[in-house]
Parts: C-alpha cells; sequence; structure tokens
C-alpha cells in the first residue's frame, strides 16, 4: 500500500502549525524539536512516557501562558504522541504508525465563548481548506449526552487512510466547559517531521522513530 500524495502548499500549512503550535515540529530536525518541547519553561505538569515494548511514546502538559486562540482560555493543554492505525488490506494485516500532535483549549461554556469557540473553528477551518481536503464533518450533537459540537478530517488528497489534520470544537456537560483541539498528523523520515501522507512512502516502520533527546 502506498501513502501517495498529490502535493498541497506545504509551505502554507507549516505557517499555520507555526501560529497555532508553540514549537514547530516541521522546522528543523525532529530531535530538535522534541529537545525544545520538553525542555520549555511556560509548559506546566509535563508527563512523558517513553516508548517500551507494550506502550507507545506519550509527551503531554499544560501550557503556562501560549494561546493562540482569540477567546481567552482556561487550560491549554499539549499532547505529542505515538500512534497506531490497524490497517487491513487484501494480503495482510499490520499497524501504520505516526505521531499526532494536538493543542486543546479549554473555557467557560457561556453564549458569549460558544460564539468565540465557533468562530475560531469556521476559521481555523477556512485556514485549512486552503491546502486540505475536508474528508467528512461529524455532528457531535446527542453523542454521549454532548450537547452540540462539531469535528471535522482534512486529508492531503491522498490515498492515506488517515487524515492529516483533525479540528474539533464541543461541549462538556458534567464540568460546564467548551472545548476547541486541533490535531495534525505526521510521519517520522530521516530525523524530519513531514504532514503524514505527503510524501510516497512505502509502509513506515515504527522503529524509525527516535525519542533520544527525552
Amino acid at each position: 500500500m502506498l501513502l501517495t500524495a498529490t502535493g498541497f502548499g506545504q509551505k502554507r500549512f507549516a505557517s499555520l502549525v507555526k501560529e497555532y503550535f508553540r514549537v514547530n515540529p516541521l522546522e528543523g530536525s525532529f530531535s530538535a524539536f522534541t529537545k525544545a518541547f520538553a525542555e520549555d519553561p511556560d509548559l506546566l505538569n509535563k508527563q512523558i512516557k517513553l516508548q517500551t515494548y507494550t506502550s507507545l511514546f506519550l509527551a503531554k502538559g499544560i501550557y503556562k501562558v501560549f494561546n493562540p486562540f482569540i477567546f481567552k482560555a482556561k487550560r491549554m493543554e499539549v499532547i505529542l504522541s505515538e500512534n497506531e492505525q490497524v490497517i487491513e488490506d487484501t494480503d495482510s494485516t499490520y499497524a501504520l504508525p505516526f505521531m499526532g500532535y494536538q493543542i486543546i483549549a479549554y473555557t467557560d461554556d457561556n453564549p458569549e465563548y460558544r460564539r468565540l469557540i465557533i468562530s475560531e473553528f469556521k476559521k481555523l477551518d477556512k485556514k485549512l481548506r486552503k491546502d486540505l481536503k475536508r474528508a467528512n464533518s461529524t455532528t457531535l450533537k446527542g453523542v454521549q449526552n454532548i450537547e452540540d459540537g462539531v469535528v471535522n478530517n482534512y486529508t492531503g488528497f491522498s490515498l492515506s487512510p488517515i487524515p492529516i489534520a483533525t479540528l474539533g470544537w464541543q461541549t462538556l456537560s458534567q464540568s460546564k466547559q467548551l472545548l476547541l483541539t486541533l490535531l495534525i498528523r505526521m510521519n517520522i523520515e530521516k530525523n524530519k517531521a513531514i504532514p503524514f501522507g505527503y510524501y510516497k512512502e512505502e509502509k513506515i516502520r515504527s522503529d524509525e522513530i527516535s525519542f533520544d533527546d527525552f
């Protein structure tokens, strides 16, 4: 199975990633990115779990001051994690690894903040669709008692079963908060992070990913 891609505006997408993520994985080496991510003095409550034979890599924390959104967030959480998507084809079944990089903003649920959250969601959707194809849009209204929300997946016009980006917002009824999240997915190749499926690649081995700098 090939992860083909009809090129999209990678420079514009990298600019968007730089705008919404404090540490940009698409610039420089991946090892330099992970080092800067882990040593960021404004990243609090850091939790880092290295890859083992039974678990995948996970790093997360909460930003002290960073907030790329137009509304005031109560909490800004960031997650960098290794993930796998199980792929089944006619000849075999295998796990396709990728890196996920996600920022999540939480704020109070009231009419003004809901208006701002939806406005920011629409602005980000418009920016993403300049370079990517919106593969699907799913309403969360009524799902597991969620009052309202939407999740969009975006692809790079490729055959990849995994979207390059996911954008979503939703209500959190129990805590009376709102959530806005942006998730990007990446391949790690020769110590470089690239948007998932951007280059034509054979199945990528998970042992090509190294986290020696943690």
